[in-house]
């Protein structure tokens, strides 16, 4: 009787041990999906920050040349820096209007402009 005692008191600690380690694997994958989320959304918000200055390169590109750039060179020359991982379409263009879009390569968004003076959606 004594026996059964004492190795029910050492089996114990390993089902402590047991839940413990289930309950770190839980809240871990519950924490990797938060994080994952949130770097997607932030990618996003990358791509969209980007396309905001590539509107105002536009816009100067256009006070020089009373046109709007066909071009992303075109926009850089005029103040765009490209940012990693974005990739920035001049879709349509002409002497008073442009559209482009927008995206990140982690993101899942990807956002569009008509301008001049148009929202970003």
């Amino acid at each position: 009787m004594l026996r059964e005692i004492r190795q029910h008191k050492k089996c114990f600690p390993l089902l402590r041990l047991i839940t413990v380690i289930a309950s770190i694997g839980i809240l871990a994958t519950i924490t990797i999906s938060q994080v994952a989320a949130s770097w997607q959304k932030s990618c996003d918000q990358v791509a969209k920050v980007s396309l905001r200055n590539a509107a105002v390169a536009q816009e100067a590109y256009y006070s020089d040349m009373n046109t709007y750039a066909g071009r992303t060179r075109d926009s850089t020359s005029r103040g765009y820096t490209p940012l990693e991982g974005v990739t920035l379409n001049i879709i349509a263009r002409s002497n008073s209007q442009y559209n482009m879009t927008a995206v990140h390569t982690s993101g899942t968004k990807t956002w569009t402009l008509t301008g001049p003076g148009g929202n970003i959606q």
